[in-house]
């Protein structure tokens, strides 16, 4: 069966506005323990940050964890600063945990995995430990996201770009509310 893809592109700036609300939204939670340090200071680490929030936020898991468990595995620069503990603006936590290749109980362990880069040979050992299990998945090195992953993030010049696997989002187990793909839009293109 031919994989149904869309494609949408995130401006840096329009990234970047993005932070600035959550910034302003999350000044509250610093009472809570969380510090200014806290985010991301690059700003592709940050527009990364914002889109991957702003897709789990938009996620409806059949059972909604709370925490939800955000497993970052492989190597990733722009993960590498996200904070440890965040809120998105709905009031959900995320709580990040990294691992250096993929592990067997990561299924178990995880409710939304980012993907960065992984060793040869790795990548069909970490689909196998999620595999019937509803887990959010977002690659960072998959352009023409064919790996298996439900989002797939990309640089265009200057401008982030995602796009979403809409056959591995069906088979996922988990509901992506459709106005990700409308917040993802430029905002010209938005109706």
């Amino acid at each position: 069966m031919p994989r149904l893809q869309s494609g949408f592109t995130v401006s840096n700036r329009t990234a970047l506005v993005a932070l600035g609300l959550i910034a302003a939204l999350s000044a509250g939670s610093r009472a809570e323990g969380q510090t200014p340090s806290a985010q991301p200071v690059d700003a592709r680490a940050g527009a990364m940050w914002a889109i991957v929030r702003g897709i789990i936020s938009y996620t409806r898991w059949p059972a909604d964890p709370d925490p939800v468990r955000l497993c970052v595995v492989g190597r990733s620069d722009d993960a590498a600063d996200w904070p440890a503990t965040t809120r998105t603006t709905p009031g959900r936590t995320i709580l990040v945990t990294r691992f250096a290749a993929p592990d067997p109980g990561i299924g178990q362990a995880c409710d939304a995995v980012h993907v960065g880069e992984l060793a040869e040979g790795e990548l069909p050992h970490l689909m196998s430990a999620i595999a019937g299990r509803p887990i959010l998945t977002v690659f960072e090195r998959d352009p023409a996201c064919r790996s298996g992953g439900m989002f797939c993030l990309r640089t265009e010049g200057d401008r982030l770009a995602f796009q979403m696997n809409l056959d591995a989002v069906a088979r996922s187990g988990t509901r992506v509310n459709p106005r990700v793909l409308r917040l993802a839009r430029p905002p010209e293109q938005r109706s």
